[in-house]
């Protein structure tokens, strides 16, 4: 027996435009997510520090602690440690922004050719659950500043990353 009657499948009413802003956010905290986690092994094993057990656990503030102590030991280089906690805070901040496009409903009103009309001044993006209820307007171009943020911080974890093998500049040397 079938649980789908009728309605066979739900179509997203949202714009071209609006599913690519929505998606830029998530790809890029999918490579935040990846360069921040091969980061903290590399400083693991190049500064002979044990790998925190928060390391393995799946939500994401645990595997960010696991990153902020893999800065911590004593062999850690002032630049390096100086250069993560820096990014981390600047993760911190990304990650209450992405939290609500990406876990938030997203709601529009398109053209019938399907694109957000001009005059549209915002995006609804809410969520209802007990312990994380929201309700905030995004314009388009606000979306897309939140996958740009999340871009420079990811060119500036990767830079790290390259230092820490040796393949780029020592961090702050700007």
């Amino acid at each position: 027996m079938s649980l789908r009657r009728g309605m066979s499948r739900l179509q997203l009413s949202l714009s071209s435009q609006v599913l690519v802003a929505i998606g830029s956010v998530s790809a890029q905290w999918a490579t935040l997510e990846y360069y921040m986690a091969r980061t903290t092994l590399r400083c693991a094993e190049k500064f002979q520090n044990p790998l925190s057990d928060r390391f393995k656990k799946v939500p994401f503030f645990e595997r960010r602690e696991a990153f902020r102590e893999s800065l911590t030991g004593p062999s850690v280089p002032p630049e390096v440690k100086e250069a993560g906690l820096k990014l981390i805070d600047q993760i911190k901040v990304a990650e209450q922004r992405r939290h609500i496009i990406i876990h938030g409903m997203a709601s529009e009103y398109t053209t019938a050719e399907g694109q957000l009309p001009e005059e549209a001044p915002s995006i609804l993006v809410a969520r209802e659950h007990p312990k994380h209820w929201f309700a905030e307007r995004f314009t388009l171009a606000e979306i897309g500043g939140i996958a740009d943020e999340i871009a420079d911080i990811n060119g500036d974890l990767l830079n790290l990353y390259f230092y820490l093998y040796e393949a780029g500049p020592r961090p702050g040397s700007d």
